[in-house]
C-alpha cells in the first residue's frame, strides 16, 4: 500500500513538471497576466556570459511567468473563490461587503502617530518646505504642497464595515497626516489639503455627480482629479500673481467602463471575473476657459502616482506648457500636446536640478495623506542644496512649542 502511495506520488510530481511542457506544446490556458507581479520580458540570446551574470536565468524566469498561463489561472481562482466564499481579497487588496476595493496600505490604522522620530521627521520636512518655498519665490517660482485624499479618510464607512471599530478606537488619537497639516499650517507652507476638501465635496455634491473614487481603484476618480487640477491651476495664478491659462471643466462625457487607472485594485486583486466593477463613469473633458487670453503656466509635479490624473487634466488645451511629472523623484515623463510622453531616469547633479526647477514657474510637491512619512522622496532637501542651502536637521523649538500648544488646544 504504501509503495503505490509512493508510485503515485512519484507519477504526480512528473506529470506537474511537465505541465509547463505540455501547456507551452498545446497553448493550453494561456496567460492572462497578474497585475502587481508581471513585468516586460526582454528577448535574450544565450551565451556563457549571460548565464555567467545570471541575465539568462532571470529572462528565462521572466518568460515562464508571462508565458506560462497556468499559474495564473491557479492564483486567480484561489482570489476568487476567497472574495465569493469569504469575502476577502487577498492582501493588499481588501474588499468590503458592499463591493468596494481599498488598498490595505492606505487603511487609517496604519497612520497613528505612535513613533516620535517620524513625527518630528514631518514637522522637520515641514519647515524646510517652508524654506525651499522661500529660496524659489526669489527666483519668480512659486511652490505649492498638494496633500492628496486617501479613499479610506474620505468614505470611512467603507473602512468599518471591513475593520469593525478600527476608527472608533482612533479616536483622540493623532495621526500622521493630522501632524503633518498642522506643520504645514503652522509654517505657513501654501498647501492644498484634497483630503478635507473631498470630504466637504462628498456631502454637498448635487445628485449624478461622478464620484471622487471609484469603486475599484485605489486614486481618485479623473472627474475628481480634474476638479482638483483646476483648483490649483487658478490658486497657483494668484500666487504667481500673472496670467495662466484657467481651465474649466466643459461636460462630463459618460464611459461604459473605468478609464486609465480607476480599477487599479480591480487589476491587482487579480480575479477570475472583474465584470462587478466595470461601471459607467463619467470623464472630464478639459478646455480653457472661454475667452481667456492667459500663457501657458510652466508646471513640474513631484510626488506619486495620483499626480498622473492631475497631470493629464493640467495638459489640456495647452494649459500648462512645460509640464512634467517627477515620480517619487525618480522618473521623469513630459507632457507635450497634450500627450503623455515616455519616461526616463531622473539622474541630476545639484547643478542640473537647480536648472531644471527654473525652467517652471510652478512647482507642486503631492503625496497621500495616508503617506505622508516619505513626503517629497527627497526633493525638498536636495532642493534645497540645488539652491546652496543646507536642510535643517532638527525641528526649530519655536516651531515645536507652536504645535504643542496647538496640541493642546485641539484636544
Amino acid at each position: 500500500m504504501q509503495s503505490r502511495l509512493y508510485l503515485t506520488a512519484s507519477v504526480a510530481f512528473v506529470l506537474f513538471l511537465s505541465l509547463p511542457l505540455l501547456q507551452t506544446a498545446t497553448g493550453l490556458l494561456p496567460s492572462i497576466g497578474l497585475g502587481g507581479v508581471q513585468k516586460p520580458v526582454t528577448p535574450l540570446e544565450p551565451s556563457f556570459a549571460s548565464f555567467h551574470d545570471g541575465s539568462l536565468q532571470a529572462a528565462i524566469e521572466g518568460r515562464v511567468r508571462r508565458d506560462l498561463g497556468l499559474r495564473d489561472w491557479m492564483v486567480r481562482t484561489d482570489n476568487e473563490l476567497r472574495l465569493r466564499l469569504f469575502g476577502s481579497c487577498k492582501r493588499p487588496v481588501v474588499a468590503n461587503d458592499d463591493g468596494w476595493l481599498l488598498d490595505d496600505g492606505y487603511l487609517p490604522t496604519k497612520v497613528l502617530a505612535r513613533d516620535f522620530d517620524l513625527v518630528d521627521e514631518m514637522l522637520l520636512r515641514a519647515h524646510n518646505l517652508r524654506r525651499l518655498q522661500a529660496v524659489l519665490a526669489t527666483h519668480d517660482v512659486h511652490l505649492a504642497v498638494c496633500v492628496s485624499p486617501s479613499k479610506t479618510w474620505v468614505y470611512p464607512e467603507r473602512v468599518s464595515s471591513t475593520h469593525g471599530d478600527a476608527l472608533h478606537r482612533m479616536q483622540g488619537r493623532y495621526t500622521y497626516p493630522e501632524v503633518f497639516r498642522a506643520g504645514l499650517d503652522e509654517e505657513r507652507v501654501r498647501h492644498f489639503d484634497f483630503g478635507e476638501t473631498f470630504r466637504q465635496w462628498r456631502y454637498s455634491d448635487a445628485e449624478g455627480t461622478p464620484p471622487l473614487f471609484p469603486r475599484g481603484g485605489i486614486h481618485w476618480s479623473n472627474h475628481a482629479a480634474a476638479r482638483a487640477a483646476v483648483a490649483m491651476a487658478d490658486a497657483m495664478e494668484q500666487a504667481a500673481q500673472r496670467d495662466f491659462r484657467s481651465l474649466e471643466i466643459a461636460r462630463v462625457e459618460m464611459s461604459p467602463v473605468p478609464v486609465g487607472g480607476e480599477d487599479d485594485l480591480v487589476k491587482l486583486a487579480n480575479l477570475l471575473d472583474t465584470t462587478r466593477w466595470q461601471e459607467p463613469i463619467g470623464q472630464p473633458v478639459m478646455q480653457v476657459r472661454t475667452e481667456d487670453q492667459g500663457e501657458p503656466m510652466p508646471t513640474l509635479l513631484v510626488g506619486t502616482s495620483f499626480l498622473w490624473a492631475v497631470a493629464r487634466a493640467l495638459a489640456a488645451d495647452g494649459a500648462a506648457v512645460p509640464l512634467s511629472v517627477w515620480y517619487y523623484f525618480k522618473s521623469e515623463t513630459k507632457f507635450e500636446n497634450g500627450k503623455q510622453l515616455a519616461s526616463t531616469k531622473l539622474d541630476l547633479t545639484p547643478e542640473q536640478l537647480r536648472l531644471e526647477v527654473l525652467r517652471y514657474k510652478v512647482v507642486i510637491v503631492e503625496g497621500n495623506e495616508s503617506a505622508t512619512i516619505g513626503f517629497g522622496q527627497g526633493f525638498i532637501e536636495a532642493a534645497l542644496r540645488a539652491f546652496g542651502e543646507e536642510p535643517a536637521t532638527e525641528v526649530p523649538k519655536e516651531l515645536m512649542h507652536r504645535i504643542e500648544v496647538r496640541a493642546r488646544a485641539t484636544r
